[in-house]
């Protein structure tokens, strides 16, 4: 038996928040971050009047400032909890059809701790992408191991020692060049350089 879950709209919009507002919210932001190379997850005062201006002009609506301080927390909240709905060892994340697939058991244990979590039954995270460039940078990223592509045909090891503060490339000695005569004596060649190299005329 399915579990009795309000829709997602219920969690993630209340008053005259919406799905457009938010989206221009979040979309001034990370134009502004952009702009100023801004690193942290809390935002200057001035990002967020600027996202009330621009939210005001396109839907009308209007927010306090204390309002839009208030939705930025929760838009930072709402990512760290589908992060962690997804971090789970009992849940797991079907991109392609936005969803988050766990047993009602999972489920119920997870929100007992996360009552948001309950948001993401349904529909995953809808703007989720945007919220990691916002809130996301300190997020850890593992790398798989890469196997290592040796080019040359011949490898040298080379030792180094503990107190060594530099390590320089191997030195190299270059082969004896081979000189070649540019120009054959036959018929007085020789005798018409000039002495810039050139041949003289005859």
């Amino acid at each position: 038996m399915a579990m009795n879950i309000p829709l997602q709209s219920v969690f993630l919009y209340k008053g005259l928040w919406s799905p457009e507002n938010d989206s221009i919210l979040v979309a001034t932001l990370i134009r502004l971050k952009q702009e100023t190379m801004w690193t942290l997850d809390e935002f200057p005062i001035y990002f967020l009047l600027t996202a009330r201006k621009e939210i005001k002009a396109k839907t009308g609506a209007d927010f306090t400032e204390a309002e839009m301080k208030k939705r930025v927390e929760f838009l930072k909240d709402r990512y760290k909890t589908f992060k962690k709905v997804t971090a789970d060892n009992g849940t797991h994340w079907e991109m392609p059809f936005k969803v988050v697939v766990a047993s009602d058991e999972v489920w119920t244990k997870i929100m007992k701790t996360l009552p948001l979590a309950a948001a993401y039954y349904y529909h995953d995270e809808p703007i989720v992408n945007e919220l990691a460039t916002l809130f996301g940078m300190d997020d850890v990223k593992i790398e798989t191991s890469k196997e290592v592509i040796v080019i040359s045909d011949t490898t040298e090891k080379l030792s180094f020692e503990e107190d060594d503060e530099e390590v320089n490339s191997p030195i190299f000695h270059p082969e004896t060049k081979v000189r070649r005569k540019l120009f054959v004596d036959h018929e007085g060649v020789s005798d018409r350089l000039s002495s810039s190299g050139r041949m003289a005329p005859p």
